[in-house]
């Protein structure tokens, strides 16, 4: 039963002096006849438009009413002892019609956290969440939960250390109206209140009426920026506060489906509220003072990005210095070995050596894709390797235009002239396998020659744009080579023997299931010329020997895993269970740029693909090109443009052995062709010899990104590949 959980940001911290002297569960009251008596008509007007009766359920009306300001106060529970402390309220209320079970369910378990605590190095900031209740009957009855005695007390976590209270809401029923708030306050000595998003659409549900009232003390620095058509906020002044207030009405539900990206397709308003004027919060050189901004530029925020990443290079070198000398020591080695080696090579071998050492301190140490960059942007610079670093915005971000913070930004470095693009560190992928997120975006990049914390502009030129290379489906072909045979005590059952070699992002995924840790390792270090294994220098390094047993049991562990984990792959694949696996083996990693797809080899024994008909065999042949996207009724119906990973090329070559003593036929069925803008579908089938069938299939997606009035040419190619996905074929006795 799908619960509502409002933790509230998890961490988060209440308010008000007063609260926390006060009895929790008779301000509890207080504030609950407070929301209660609210004069908003919306709240009071329970008649549903008749195009509304089919809905599972319909948000009457929402509101969030946020007041933030700050203070200076004394506080003996922070080693600051004078802090301007943030004070943030959010009240938050619901109506919503319950039609149908699916509704009941979704509604009638609300969770959440009274009192929750984060300590910092500083201080403690604290949260409070209060929940009112009530239950409209449909002859307009009211009856409000008794939430402080119905509620239960719950754990969670490994320890039973997380605790919440979990309300089972009595007597409510379909038909009824459901009333409902959560009050979250929160008295924050050294942390911002995290991003707010208000959303201008109904999930799953519409709305008739959704509106916001934010109250912000003009000492504080609010920016925020409405976009892809949602409502602008209107903006009134009043006692030394900024008010806010946007109300929309009959809102429409969203079915989120796959490849979908909300930021750029989706109508909401995003707000940043900060603390600016408390020197115990972080914030960048270049932050803006008290007041309200709207629409910040994207050349404000660009130059926020500079001031961070100079801000972080001013101590990179210092904290970092061990791991650039593992660089310097292994490229010493490489150069001996290659000392032609092409500024290209350089950068592909800093970057995996970089990265191999990195994944070795990350498990111990906070690194940050900034931190890597630098990094990466200073050994380029050691080696004579020309580079920009580059500011790029995800897709599955806000669009370049429409950032509100520089934490909207990744990074990318862009060497050789725009010959190499480099990107963030992901999984045990390559240099390029994580440029998925990336593709097609309009980047900006700066040559950099040194950076000042207090002076971004310490680079040579301004920011020019760069636009991050998209790939071609066949440069991200991933194929599987599969040989088939029936068993000979028992023909329902099939043996199969495939080799599978994967590239770019369709293979992240499968790497840490498939190879071992200490694989990894030892392939990074042959790539990396460094002859000493892990182990050897462990042993070496007397501030590291206590970790070699740590490790010996983590090998262990992946070891006795590894085995379930190739059956997990496979079972992945075909969706569905594996009777027996025979034998596995892995050909290549895929984890350096100079070896960058991942080539294994398994082999198998799989039930479920065919049954007797008599003396006949029936073989579901379709699924032995493994399980497709079967597009759902809201997929048909897709409203949204679509956002797809990236290119991709699927190819699957089958090879049958026909039973002695059988013919196959109807094979004709079996060859399908299709293809159009953004994608193909192709398959060929014949007779080898009168002693196998050979199929080969070939599934392509040409395009990462697919306007909605273009979705249909999408569905086209994946209603042929489903066509050929349910084909069978009969296999006669003769």
């Amino acid at each position: 039963m799908k619960q509502i959980f409002y933790s509230f940001f998890l961490f988060f911290i209440t308010i008000s002096f007063s609260l926390y002297s006060a009895d929790y569960n008779e301000y509890a009251k207080t504030i609950r006849q407070e929301v209660w008596n609210w004069d908003k008509p919306e709240f009071k007007n329970y008649i549903i438009p008749e195009e509304y009766n089919n809905e599972s359920a319909i948000i009457i009306a929402r509101h969030q009413e946020i007041s933030v300001s700050n203070k200076n106060k004394f506080d003996l529970s922070s080693i600051m002892l004078f802090v301007n402390k943030l004070y943030y309220s959010e009240i938050e209320r619901i109506t919503v019609k319950i039609n149908d079970v699916k509704a009941l369910e979704e509604y009638s378990k609300l969770s959440f956290k009274t009192e929750t605590k984060k300590s910092t190095f500083y201080s403690v900031n604290k949260a409070k969440t209060i929940v009112g209740v009530r239950i409209v009957k449909p002859d307009g009855n009211i009856k409000e939960v008794d939430v402080d005695n119905e509620s239960v007390s719950m754990t969670e976590g490994k320890k039973e250390d997380k605790s919440y209270k979990k309300l089972a809401i009595p007597h409510l029923q379909i038909g009824d109206i459901l009333d409902y708030f959560y009050c979250t306050e929160m008295e924050l000595n050294d942390l911002n209140i995290p991003p707010l998003t208000f959303s201008f659409y109904g999930v799953s549900y519409p709305i008739l009426s959704y509106s916001v009232r934010c109250e912000v003390g003009n000492k504080l620095t609010t920016e925020y920026r409405s976009i892809n058509g949602a409502p602008k906020m209107t903006k009134k002044v009043f006692d030394n506060n900024t008010i806010l207030e946007v109300q929309q009405k009959n809102l429409p539900k969203i079915e989120f489906t796959q490849w979908m990206s909300p930021l750029r397709d989706f109508a909401m308003i995003r707000m940043l509220i900060l603390n600016n004027e408390s020197q115990y919060i972080y914030k960048l050189a270049s932050a803006r003072e008290g007041g309200t901004y709207e629409n910040v530029s994207k050349e404000a925020i660009l130059n926020d990005a500079k001031v961070r990443i100079a801000h972080i290079q001013s101590g990179a070198k210092i904290l970092w210095s061990s791991l650039i000398n593992n660089v310097k020591k292994d490229i010493k080695n490489y150069q001996l070995k290659y000392p032609t080696a092409s500024p290209e090579d350089l950068a592909l071998y800093l970057y995996d050596d970089l990265f191999f050492n990195w994944r070795n301190y990350y498990s111990r140490s906070n690194f940050s894709t900034e931190t890597f960059f630098i990094l990466f942007g200073e050994l380029l610079k050691m080696y004579k390797v020309e580079y920009k670093l580059g500011f790029v915005s995800s897709k599955y971000g806000a669009r370049m235009d429409e950032i509100v913070s520089w934490e909207d930004l990744d990074y990318i470095v862009v060497a050789n002239d725009g010959k190499q693009c480099f990107f963030p560190p992901y999984g045990y992928g390559t240099s390029d396998d994580r440029s998925v997120n990336f593709q097609g975006e309009k980047a900006f990049v700066i040559r950099v020659e040194k950076f000042a914390a207090k002076d971004p502009e310490g680079i040579i030129g301004v920011s020019s744009e760069y636009v991050v290379p998209e790939i071609l489906a066949e440069q991200n072909d991933n194929t599987f080579i599969s040989e088939i045979s029936f068993s000979i005590d028992n023909p329902v059952q099939l043996l199969i023997q495939q080799q599978a070699e994967l590239m770019g992002d369709i293979k992240l995924d499968i790497q840490p299931l498939m190879f071992l840790l200490e694989d990894w390792d030892t392939t990074m270090r042959e790539r990396l010329l460094i002859e000493k294994s892990l182990m050897q220098e462990l042993e070496e390094n007397k501030k590291n020997r206590k970790y070699i047993e740590e490790y010996r049991s983590l090998f262990e562990k992946n070891r006795k895993e590894q085995k379930e984990n190739v059956k997990l792959i496979i079972q992945r694949f075909y969706e569905k269970d594996i009777k027996d696996l025979k034998d596995y083996s892995i050909e290549s990693l895929g984890v350096t740029a100079k070896n960058p797809t991942l080539k294994y080899s398994t082999t198998f024994i799989m039930d479920d693909f065919v049954k007797k008909a008599g003396d006949n065999l029936i073989l579901e042949v379709g699924k032995l090109i493994g399980t497709q996207w079967i597009p759902s009724e809201n997929d048909k119906k897709r409203k949204f443009n679509a956002y797809l990973p990236s290119p991709l090329s699927i190819t699957n070559k089958i090879r049958i052995q026909i039973p002695e003593g059988y013919k196959v036929e109807n094979i004709s069925n079996l060859n399908f062709q299709i293809e159009n803008t953004y994608g193909l579908f192709e398959s060929y089938a014949h007779i080898e010899n009168n002693t196998h069938l050979s199929i080969q299939t070939r599934k392509a997606y040409n395009k990462t990104f697919i306007a909605v009035n273009e979705w249909g040419q999408i569905l086209e190619v994946a209603d042929k590949t489903n066509d050929f996905y349910g084909q069978s074929i009969v296999l006669k006795k003769e």
